[in-house]
């Protein structure tokens, strides 16, 4: 039986190069040279540990610090990394009110252009740097599933801070980064442009295993070498993994090489994490699958409700995971947090559908009440709990507001949440609107593909609800795509023809007059184009 305890390191093993290097950029930071570190490492290779020994340095030089981080579901919530860092400076008295006003922000403004989700953006880091008066450390996690928004704004505040006594550093897995993702042209800018500093961690070596084998057996002698030989092929260094599998063993084989070899604890982090939680007692494995359906952290009174349960009844179960290892506890901040999101996804998949459902189910009905969560989030839970109407209405309202902030990929994506769990009854005008939002939000991230099949889809419901002058207007911002994704002048003028064709019957109203003006402009653009292009052409003729 493996004995009851943590299967943490005490120490930060192998990075001491990194560390010398945080310490110079504090010192530099101190003196009021900022500057952005990002830290990049593959899942488990000990950038939260790393992250956590920066911010134990940097108070102890008497810095003031915040941090942010994201999970996997709020890729799709605008500003949700900021969001996070308000959560925790505002409940720090050294920041003010920037907590509260940063909270405030994110429904006061309307971005529909990128010129306003500009100023949006320099508002946000204008409040930031102004709420700095001694040195300050910005902590940010996961930067892989970050929206684009908290990206510019990390992106700015490392342009401010170059001549301020702030330190920002942003930790993220270089393995969840596709071709083509916002996040690797953010990086790539601000490395060319200097803004920005990158460190890589990679796994340990059979040295620095050894360590970390001796202190977590933590029996006062070295790990022997068998252990250490099979501790390093079974995991390749990776420092979580190195955990997971010792905390996974009986007892009797953590100092048997052989039996680590031959030990039925599969080779992956996953799997070695899925061992372990067969460890747990049965409350103890409730408690930790229910806080992983509600999300990357959560406050205890909130996770009693929702399984219904006193609150008292969660203080055994909680103190059991904290010691284990799975939970941290934040203390006065109120939630508490997995230790790492590679535990929270193997007990969220741990867990029966037909629970999975229920949880999801009472989750959604607190929705923005939980900790750090909308109700983009609570869209995701509608969904997952098999509530079709709830999750519908939830994710709509979140593709709006991310719409109003120019949350492009963020507003796509959830308008693609909301035709999933979109009613077949819904109202023939309702199904028109929201495929036309649907089409906008497509061609801002050039789908245009996409964007045309919803116009078509908005026009023809459109037309079936009678709503001709509204279906005309499909056809103008069709012939204002066309324009993008290289359709002919001559495709374009076609469908304002059909449009004023099909308004010309309509009763004379402001709308439909400034359907007509827009169509005049397109079409003295359209021909102004053409005329530039005869032009070029004779005298490329000669």
């Amino acid at each position: 039986m493996s004995r009851i305890g943590s299967v943490l390191c005490p120490i930060i093993v192998g990075r001491d190069d990194l560390l010398e290097l945080a310490d110079r950029r504090l010192a530099e930071a101190g003196a009021g040279r900022g500057e952005l570190l990002l830290l990049a490492g593959e899942a488990g290779v000990g950038k939260t540990r790393l992250l956590d020994g920066i911010r134990h340095k940097a108070r102890a030089r008497g810095f003031v610090d915040a941090n942010g981080a994201v999970a996997p579901q709020d890729r799709v919530v605008p500003s949700a990394l900021i969001m996070d860092l308000a959560r925790t400076v505002r409940r720090n008295p050294a920041f003010g009110d920037l907590g509260k006003d940063l909270l405030a922000m994110r429904g006061d403004h309307d971005a529909d252009a990128l010129g306003s989700r500009r100023l949006f953006v320099l508002d946000v880091v204008d409040r930031i740097a102004n709420a700095v008066d001694r040195p300050t450390l910005f902590n940010f996690e996961d930067l892989q599933w970050a929206d684009e928004i908290s990206l510019e704004i990390v992106g700015e505040l490392a342009r401010r801070v170059r001549d301020a006594p702030v330190l920002v550093v942003a930790a993220y897995r270089t393995e969840d980064q596709p071709p083509g993702s916002f996040f690797r042209e953010w990086r790539a800018r601000l490395i060319s442009q200097r803004l920005a500093e990158e460190a890589r961690l990679t796994a340990l070596s059979y040295e620095q295993t050894a360590l970390m084998t001796t202190l977590i057996l933590g029996t006062g002698l070295p790990a022997p070498r068998e252990v250490v030989a099979a501790v390093h092929e079974r995991t390749d260094g990776i420092p979580l993994h190195i955990e997971e599998l010792l905390g996974a063993l009986p007892d009797e084989a953590k100092s048997d090489g052989l039996a680590i070899r031959d030990a039925d604890v599969p080779d992956t982090i996953e799997d070695a994490i899925r061992a372990r939680i067969a460890q747990l007692s049965p409350d103890a494995l409730e408690v930790a699958q229910a806080g992983a359906v509600i999300g990357r952290c959560f406050v205890p009174h909130v996770l009693a409700t929702i399984m219904d349960r006193p609150l008292a009844a969660l203080d055994g179960p909680i103190e059991e995971l904290v010691d284990r290892s799975y939970l941290y506890d934040s203390g006065d901040v109120g939630w508490i947090d997995f230790r790492h999101q590679l535990l929270r996804d193997v007990l969220y998949r741990s867990v029966p559908a037909t629970e999975l459902r229920r949880l999801h189910a009472r989750a959604a009905e607190f929705g923005a009440a939980l900790e750090g969560q909308s109700e983009v989030h609570a869209s995701v839970h509608f969904e997952r709990a098999g509530l079709r109407s709830e999750a519908f209405k939830a994710a709509l309202a979140g593709a709006r507001a991310a719409s109003r902030i120019s949350g492009r990929q963020e507003a796509y994506e959830l308008y693609q949440r909301a035709i999933a769990n979109m009613s077949d009854d819904l109202p023939l005008d309702e199904q028109a609107t929201l495929y036309d939002e649907y089409s906008n939000a497509a061609a801002a991230i050039e789908r245009n593909d996409e964007s045309e099949r919803a116009s078509n889809l908005a026009r023809e419901r459109y037309l079936e609800a009678g709503l001709h002058l509204d279906a005309a207007g499909v056809l103008i911002s069709s012939s204002v795509l066309g324009g993008r994704d290289g359709r002919s002048i001559g495709q374009r003028l076609d469908y304002v023809a059909t449009a004023l064709a099909e308004v010309s019957a309509l009763p004379v109203t402001p709308g439909r007059e400034k359907l007509r003006a827009g169509a005049g402009w397109i079409v003295a653009r359209c021909r102004a184009r053409r005329r530039r292009r005869l032009a070029r052409a004779r005298r490329e003729r000669g």
